[in-house]
């Protein structure tokens, strides 16, 4: 059935497409009602890793995203021109570990951030800190919170998303 407007256009009613997803009723749900990490999606990955500077605009890609997120959470943050030394070779090397495969999800990209901080003599601490090398997420993956293990779910997507874009360009 159509109804005419003032201008005598014939307008159709609007309905949902059937495979439109219907959003339940009630709150929002929160970071304890969400599963711990979302579901892992196929990835073909490059074939080889690109070039360095690829690889550090992947890095500053994922860095931003981390930075939003944190930013939406009140927590700090730190623009990738002004991070650290070791900041910045802690995400690249987290971008050729999933580029290269050894990394498959979130836990993995946890575990090598965990190995790569250790190397350069990081431990546990309440808060972060460049100078004593401390840092609150210095911990295994399980133990983690959920709001922080979406990071490294956010990192995978962003370097997947990154070498998705790489494919398609050939």
């Amino acid at each position: 059935m159509t109804t005419e407007t003032p201008e005598t256009k014939p307008v159709e009613p609007a309905t949902s497409p059937p495979e439109a997803t219907q959003i339940p009723a009630g709150p929002p749900p929160t970071a304890t009602t969400l599963p711990a990490e979302p579901p892992p999606e196929p990835t073909q990955l490059p074939a080889e890793l690109p070039s360095g500077a690829v690889i550090e605009a992947i890095a500053r890609l994922a860095h931003r995203i981390n930075n939003v997120y944190r930013f939406s959470r009140g927590e700090y943050i730190e623009r990738w021109d002004d991070a650290s030394p070791c900041t910045k070779r802690s995400v690249i090397a987290g971008v050729e570990a999933r580029l290269s495969g050894r990394v498959r999800g979130p836990e993995d990209s946890h575990k090598g951030w965990l190995a790569f901080r250790q190397a350069e003599g990081w431990r546990h601490g309440p808060v972060k800190d460049e100078k004593l090398k401390t840092h609150p997420c210095f911990k295994h993956y399980h133990e983690l919170a959920p709001e922080q293990r979406v990071k490294n779910s956010l990192f995978i997507a962003a370097v997947d998303g990154a070498a998705g874009v790489l494919r398609a360009r050939g």
